[in-house]
């Protein structure tokens, strides 16, 4: 079971640190939309971090160290809030939690 969980966990930590990179390239070049492909990737990445029931603030805490330990990248840190946003709304999408039902 150790070995599992230590999966889920890497798969949660990637999907968030996936999300951040996304949403900060969004915001950084203006972007707008993603398009219906990269959305569906998204979501995917998103549906992995909230089955992990990691709250708002661990969520920031976690991509602060993330744009802390990537200096290089200076959009990151604008890119938390959005990223957090996106995941909640994924969360509270009411068709996402009928599918989580099935």
């Amino acid at each position: 079971m150790e070995k599992q969980l230590g999966k889920k966990e890497w798969l949660t930590r990637e999907s968030l640190r996936a999300l951040h990179r996304i949403h900060s390239d969004v915001i950084q070049y203006s972007l707008g939309k993603l398009s219906e492909n990269r959305r569906d990737k998204a979501n995917k990445f998103a549906a992995n971090v909230i089955r992990s029931d990691l709250s708002t603030s661990q969520m920031q805490d976690l991509l602060k160290v993330h744009s802390e330990t990537q200096p290089w990248h200076p959009e990151l840190e604008a890119g938390i809030k959005e990223t957090v946003e996106r995941i909640e709304a994924y969360r509270n999408d009411k068709w996402v939690k009928f599918r989580r039902c099935k």
